[in-house]
């Protein structure tokens, strides 16, 4: 299983991230800084966002991200935030 999976349309990312083995606690505190403009990860992406979400599911939660217009949310930087934050919690 993926331990994380990145699908777009044409305004949003949907990131569903696999919660083996991680504290579905202390990922939501660190991807919801982001939506905050206290991102931790080395990238001002999250001044492209329009709104995120946060959807708990059963073994995994997923993160949508909604671009502000006229903007494009890079998903290799989002990819590398990803990895970024979940290093930093293991």
């Amino acid at each position: 299983m993926e331990e994380y999976k990145i699908n777009s349309d044409k305004s949003n990312l949907y990131i569903t991230i696999n919660l083996k083995d991680k504290n579905i606690y202390d990922l939501i505190a660190s991807f919801s800084g982001c939506k905050d403009g206290n991102c931790s990860c080395p990238s001002n992406e999250y001044k492209k966002l329009k709104n995120m979400r946060i959807e708990r599911m059963e073994n995994s939660i997923k993160i949508i991200l909604e671009q502000k217009d006229g903007e494009t949310i890079s998903k290799s930087e989002i990819e590398n935030c990803i990895l970024y934050t979940l290093d930093s919690l293991k």
